[in-house]
């Protein structure tokens, strides 16, 4: 239970700061305002839906997806909150690598470094 709480903690922190940076950067500005409240709010909402299970021994993933079954509408938010924040991670990955996929200096960089692998291999055949 330990990694997946400190997995959790990472992926909160990261959601609330990308939300951050992106609002005072004016990018992406709505997605990224909506980012930040839902990061301070998904914990606490997840905290307050899992408090009320009877039985300890379930997870708290466990117990949110019988909820969400159930019909718990706060259970319902918590997750359309938590999907949207995976969303949002998401998204600025698929950027991320686009603008590395684009950069004239990854590329060239990319270039030496495939130089470098194709004289290691031929030294190497040269060896043995």
């Amino acid at each position: 239970m330990g990694g997946f709480l400190i997995f959790y903690i990472i992926f909160i922190v990261l959601a609330l700061s990308t939300g951050i940076i992106f609002w005072v950067r004016y990018q992406y500005r709505i997605l990224s305002v909506l980012s930040l409240i839902f990061a301070l709010l998904a914990p606490l909402l997840l905290l307050l839906t899992v408090a009320q299970r009877e039985k300890k021994e379930a997870g708290a993933f466990s117990y949110l997806m019988e909820q969400v079954g159930a019909g718990n509408t706060w259970a319902r938010i918590t997750f359309i909150i938590h999907i949207y924040l995976v969303g949002w991670m998401l998204f600025l990955t698929v950027r991320l690598i686009i603008y590395l996929v684009q950069s004239p200096d990854v590329r060239v960089k990319y270039k030496k470094l495939l130089e470098q692998i194709h004289k290691l291999k031929r030294k190497k055949e040269e060896g043995t």
